[in-house]
């Protein structure tokens, strides 16, 4: 199962992807040593300066669903997803 961090702020999209089959795990931060665990990442725009996502290198998909509806989030993390393969 592809397991995916959700900024937190993002509950229901978080539920959305969960709905879609996937694992979700809600996240305060993001840590380089922890993204290492997910196939991809969800963050709020509004909590981008505070992930520190400028500053975070990492090999898995930041996708940042400011303005995306939860199934245009969906379509995006099984995008990322497939291309990481």
């Amino acid at each position: 199962m592809r397991r995916i961090g959700v900024d937190k702020v993002l509950r229901p999209i978080g539920e959305y992807l969960k709905d879609a089959g996937y694992e979700v795990a809600e996240l305060d931060t993001i840590d380089p040593e922890i993204t290492a665990d997910f196939d991809a990442i969800v963050i709020s725009g509004l909590e981008r300066d505070m992930f520190g996502i400028q500053d975070t290198t990492t090999k898995v998909p930041v996708i940042d669903a400011t303005g995306m509806t939860p199934d245009e989030v969906l379509d995006e993390v099984k995008s990322r997803i497939e291309r990481m393969r």
